[in-house]
């Protein structure tokens, strides 16, 4: 088997990228972002794939949650918050529900890449190229707003970065603290008609650690933080070529600007579900794919066969999971109609 390369997308058509009118320009760019430190680590991407195939054999539940795309201008601690609140609040009801540890993913840190169904947008009989998000263009319908700019790759890395480590703040700050989840209440739970049951279920989780400790004698450090977990998109192929690398005592290649990513990037009107450039990482790079009612049954085999042929599985799989349980996992997405 050819050994791959985070430049081997390049052999390949690939739709959804944008046309950058300096290469002089966004070279430099790209070189920069080699150069900056990585978001994550590898050991917390093998964390998280062990806590996925644990999810495979119904040990654990995945939550995952977040926007379609960020924009610089939320990466404020108000946003950034509520967005935690709101998988936080999720999880424990999830938790307590199904007697099962959650992982929880949040899809934002750098979900800044847009996919678009027209290269170009049209107004009043003015031609530009269409907003693909804030990490390429600006929504702002004027050709200077809407050229790709190679600068916006620094800046989606830098509010990543700002995100990110706002969220392991609060996280290890005991924002996630089960001894206090009232912390993670929004507004809208006090209209909820099911509040009543969420406050006692809230109580309920309260009055369990409390009986907990007080039968150890000891605070119970596993209750005032959570395992949180980032996604995004790996849709703009420049940058994640660029945050893809190889580490010490860790083979493979690692996408360290996120947990998992997508493995393909999609296009279409409506659900973008066509399949256009496969993305493959190596060892230890939880991936996925998203299919909705348009797609073909046979792209979907094609794609399955495919990820079995070339997946890697860990060299020390969870006690209890063989390698077959670190394969391929469906999940099915619910949306409101």
């Amino acid at each position: 088997m050819t050994t791959w390369t985070p430049a081997q997308w390049r052999e390949r058509p690939a739709a959804q990228q944008p046309t950058y009118p300096d290469a002089e320009h966004l070279e430099r760019s790209l070189a920069q972002l080699r150069q900056l430190p990585p978001l994550v680590t590898s050991l917390e991407i093998l964390t998280l794939k062990r806590h996925l195939a644990e999810a495979a054999e119904g040990k654990r539940f995945l939550l995952q949650g977040g926007d379609c795309a960020e924009s610089f201008s939320e990466c404020d601690s108000t946003t950034i918050t509520n967005r935690l609140k709101v998988l936080l609040q999720m999880s424990v009801v999830l938790v307590h529900g199904l007697k099962l540890p959650v992982v929880r993913v949040g899809r934002f840190a750098g979900q800044y890449a847009k996919p678009r169904s027209t290269d170009t947008e049209e107004r009043g009989g003015v031609t530009l190229p269409s907003y693909r998000g804030d990490i390429v263009n600006a929504p702002e319908f004027t050709a200077a707003a809407r050229k790709p700019d190679p600068d916006r790759l620094l800046r989606a890395h830098a509010h990543s970065a700002m995100t990110m480590n706002f969220v392991r703040a609060l996280i290890d700050g005991g924002f996630a603290d089960l001894h206090h989840p009232e912390y993670w209440d929004l507004g809208w739970v006090e209209h909820s008609p099911l509040q009543r049951e969420y406050r006692g279920m809230v109580e309920a989780i309260g009055e369990s650690v409390r009986f907990m400790e007080t039968l150890a004698g000891e605070t119970l450090g596993s209750f005032t933080r959570v395992d949180f977990f980032t996604s995004h998109e790996a849709l703009l192929l420049d940058y994640e070529e660029a945050v893809t690398r190889q580490v010490p005592r860790n083979p493979g290649w690692f996408n360290l600007s996120t947990f998992p990513v997508d493995r393909y990037a999609y296009r279409g009107a409506g659900w973008r579900a066509r399949p256009i450039l496969p993305w493959r990482s190596e060892p230890g790079r939880p991936q996925g794919r998203a299919d909705g009612d348009s797609g073909s049954v046979a792209a979907s085999h094609r794609f399955l066969e495919s990820a079995q042929r070339t997946r890697q599985v860990d060299a020390d799989p969870p006690d209890g999971c063989d390698e077959d349980c670190c394969g391929i996992t469906a999940i099915a997405r619910c949306r409101a109609s």
